[in-house]
């Protein structure tokens, strides 16, 4: 592999590792984002279920594979998230 695409490989892994904390991120801080998180977790649809579904979607949408667990470091949507990798 070439010292390009072992660059490319690193950097996509790197980001791919804690995807799914950066969308947590970006929906707390997102005010339209968040309030249709909360919307949907007011009429009743189940916290956890919500984020294990985003967590899988993100997973299947990018093509990823699971890479461990990792506590969350400054999101109050989660407590916990899966790192991933590239396949």
């Amino acid at each position: 592999m070439s010292a390009m695409n072992c660059y490319i490989d690193r950097v996509l892994n790197r980001f791919a590792d804690d995807i799914t904390y950066r969308i947590f991120l970006m929906i707390e801080k997102d005010k339209k984002l968040l309030q249709e998180y909360r919307d949907i977790v007011n009429s009743g649809t189940d916290q956890h279920g919500l984020n294990s579904s985003l967590g899988k979607q993100i997973k299947v949408k990018f093509n990823l594979e699971n890479n461990g667990i990792c506590a969350n470091r400054q999101t109050t949507l989660i407590k916990s998230y899966t790192r991933h990798r590239t396949k």
